[in-house]
């Protein structure tokens, strides 16, 4: 019996350690840049649909015009959903790629969302 008691204890510690580590350390990391990063963050009350629902639609809209799909990894971070998507944007020439970018940083506006180019995929919204 003391033994079960020691052992909870120190699966205890271990979940605290767990806890207090900050949110990007959960995620797996790919280690080449991302073309493309999308955050989608929260204060209280989840992430923002209107500005998921932008993203989807010039995704899909990319994705029409080159008849493939736009593959992209998506990392959970948060206790509100929060979650960031990284595209390596592979499937498109140079000049689609920075038009996507750029009707990306045009259209998807939030104070919630953040977006970052060429650089590692992480969680977390730093």
């Amino acid at each position: 019996m003391h033994t079960i008691i020691h052992r909870l204890a120190e699966l205890g510690v271990l979940w605290a350690a767990l806890l207090a580590l900050p949110a990007n350390t959960y995620s797996n990391p790919t280690e080449l840049p991302h073309r493309l990063i999308v955050k989608f963050g929260s204060i209280c009350c989840g992430t923002d649909p209107n500005a998921r629902q932008q993203l989807s639609g010039i995704i899909s809209q990319y994705e029409q015009q080159i008849r493939t799909p736009i593959v992209s990894k998506k990392l959970w971070w948060g206790i509100e959903g929060e979650f960031t998507l990284c595209f390596t944007l592979s499937e498109l020439s140079a000049p689609l790629q920075e038009a996507l970018v750029s009707d990306v940083r045009a259209r998807v506006r939030s104070k919630h969302v953040k977006i970052e180019e060429n650089v590692v995929c992480r969680g977390g919204w730093t």
